[in-house]
């Protein structure tokens, strides 16, 4: 909720630190005990930062991710990120930054901190701030006064550094040349490609080596590791009280979340595009306009702009007739949004030029902005206020079952009482958990992250909370050979394939370092040289080839005009030359320079940053207490 709502502000300050937050904030911690060092994760200049503070940090990350994820995070995901490690160096950077911008004196007022929130326009009403509406946000979010005050302190601190850090950051008009050409250099490429499947054939699977291949690899076919459970869960679906929702109740979170029933105007439109490249001559060029405004004229003379565009449209909603759906300000590139959004409905545009070629538009329709009514979302807003309640008296039952599971001891003798049921699992792997949890990603995420005998904190679902001990945990093992031969065979066969299809690749390869031609010595492989799309560094796409390509074809010269090996990427190895250069389309740059400019020295600054806090952590004396961890 608290970044739903800095999303949403519109304060400059707030805006301006997104490249910081990004970098080193996402959490706000309070609470840093400076005595309790017992109870410290971490203590950074002899500043202490408290085990609750890191969990409760730790635990809205992960409430982050399970949002971005619907619900549930993939496997392996909090392992593969190492969140905790990571959750522990973003607060240990957050004081490094505090103590740093303490000792060269940039310090934030409660003024600027009582303004910045006062701007939020989630907690104004009808323009003016109501405390109110702050204070019911703030605990609907679970959010105290203080911690976001925290925040927002924090916030303003980190866009005064920057704004301190961003003096040194300078980009002269040579360096901004050199890197626009650097980056905007466009080629195409000539290339082969060797599939694995066309070698599966040619592979015979003897017995020896499949034996041995498997011998090799064991750690490959090792079982998953699986765990016993006895767990509790408390669900919104397994009943709760009769919950009242008032008009009151509606009315104060329709203010509170206005913004989201607000819709943005948008608009549908049609286009049919002629592209164009930097590697065109004046004449292709020329020819292009004219052939644009030859089909401008037979729109005017009446004809369907749908099948025109159907016909002549060099772009993938050609098949569409053009239409390129409802859009808003911000998602067409400049000169195009500017036709579109002077257009009225039924119009059809001059020609419009933009970096991908030369355009004609249809506005189809016009979707006003508007904002849906109270009781337009009434019932939708009932849902969900009960929906929260519930998830309130919920928690509420699980907070007070866990209680006592602590006091009795252990769930199995809370389990003895009248309390609720304890339920029993099996041993299940990740992949394959019971029925019941299947549902409850979350659940299994959590039980895989405990050791044998631990009990889980409150783990928060989809629909509610659940308790977790695990009872019992089988380690990985190497199964038998037979038990997993033919899936062996099947690896070794494609293993091979790859093998055959890259030795292919590597030989046609030295055979371009001959000086033969490209297509004649492919053919001798049976396989078709191709040309791919244009492609540069800010660009790096071209349909059909995948990014090691394309980033090592930018290495290529005419001094060097073939790679000097071939690049495998999955079943396929692929190799390619340089099919020639195209030239930047004049005033390019002109046309580009100010964005470009900034983006350099936006990038500037964030390396500045980023070299600031190095240094503050290398002078820093920074202790970790693993056993918390």
């Amino acid at each position: 909720m608290l970044d739903l709502m800095r999303r949403k502000a519109q304060s400059p300050y707030l805006q301006a630190t997104v490249l910081v937050i990004i970098l080193v904030f996402v959490f706000w911690g309070v609470g840093m005990d400076r005595s309790n060092r017992r109870n410290a994760v971490a203590t950074v200049n002899d500043e202490a930062i408290d085990f609750m503070t890191y969990q409760r940090s730790y635990e809205r990350l992960i409430s982050q991710y399970r949002e971005q994820f619907g619900g549930s995070i993939p496997d392996n995901l909090l392992d593969a990120l190492g969140l905790k490690e990571q959750v522990l160096n973003q607060l240990i950077q957050r004081i490094l930054v505090r103590q740093g911008a303490g000792e060269i004196g940039i310090l934030i007022s409660d003024q600027e901190v009582r303004e910045t929130i006062e701007k939020i326009d989630s907690f104004q009403s009808n323009g003016v701030f109501d405390v109110k509406a702050y204070k019911d946000i703030l605990t609907a979010s679970k959010t105290t006064v203080p911690d976001f005050e925290a925040g927002i302190r924090t916030d303003l601190l980190s866009s005064k550094v920057l704004d301190s850090l961003s003096r040194f950051g300078r980009v002269s008009q040579t360096e901004l040349e050199d890197r626009f050409n650097y980056d905007n250099e466009e080629i195409r490429l000539a290339y082969a490609t060797f599939e694995a499947d066309t070698f599966k054939d040619k592979v015979e699977a003897d017995q020896e080596e499949v034996t041995t291949f498997f011998e090799d690899r064991k750690e490959n076919y090792k079982t998953d590791p699986k765990i016993k459970l006895k767990y509790l869960l408390f669900l919104s679906s397994d009943g709760a009280p009769e919950i009242e929702i008032t008009d009151d109740d509606i009315q104060a979170y329709y203010q509170r979340n206005l913004n989201r029933y607000m819709a943005p105007e948008t608009r549908n439109a049609r286009h049919i595009l002629l592209r164009s490249s930097e590697g065109e001559t004046a004449e292709q060029v020329t020819a292009k306009k004219e052939k644009i405004h030859g089909i401008l004229a037979r729109i005017r003379q009446g004809e369907d702009f749908a099948a025109l565009a159907k016909e002549f449209s060099e772009d993938g909603s050609a098949a569409r007739g053009g239409d390129l759906g409802f859009f808003g300000r911000g998602q067409m590139i400049g000169p195009f949004e500017e036709a579109v959004f002077s257009m009225n409905e039924g119009g059809v545009s001059e020609v419009v030029e933009t970096r991908f070629g030369f355009h004609l538009i249809k506005l189809e329709k016009i979707r006003p902005a508007a904002i849906q009514s109270v009781d337009e979302v009434k019932t939708e807003i009932a849902a969900a206020l009960k929906k929260e309640k519930e998830k309130g008296i919920v928690f509420s039952q699980a907070n007070e079952s866990y209680e006592k599971i602590i006091l009795s001891g252990s769930m199995s003798k809370y389990a003895e009482g009248d309390e609720g049921v304890v339920r029993e699992t099996g041993f299940f792997s990740r992949k394959a958990p019971p029925e019941e949890l299947r549902k409850h990603q979350a659940i299994v995420t959590a039980a895989f992250s405990l050791k044998k005998g631990e009990l889980s904190s409150l783990i928060e679902t989809v629909d509610g909370y659940g308790v977790l001990y695990v009872e019992d945990m089988k380690a990985p093992e190497i199964p038998a050979f037979e038990e997993v031969a033919e899936k062996v065979e099947k690896d070794y066969i494609a293993a091979q394939a790859r093998k055959s299809a890259k030795e292919a690749a590597e030989k046609l390869v030295a055979e371009l370092k001959k000086g033969v031609d490209f297509s004649a010595a492919a053919a001798e492989y049976s396989v078709a040289v191709e040309e791919s799309e244009t492609f540069s560094r800010i660009s790096q796409f071209s349909k059909g080839l995948p990014a090691p390509v394309l980033e090592k074809s930018l290495e290529l010269s005419a001094d060097t005009p073939c790679a000097d090996a071939a690049v495998t990427q999955g079943d396929t190895s692929y190799v390619f030359c340089l099919k020639g250069k195209a030239e930047r389309v004049a005033g390019l740059f002109e046309k580009e320079r100010d964005a470009y400019r900034k983006r350099l020295i936006d990038e500037s600054n964030a390396l500045l940053l980023s070299a600031w806090v190095q240094e503050l952590t290398k002078k820093a004396k920074i202790t970790k207490n693993e056993e918390l961890l």
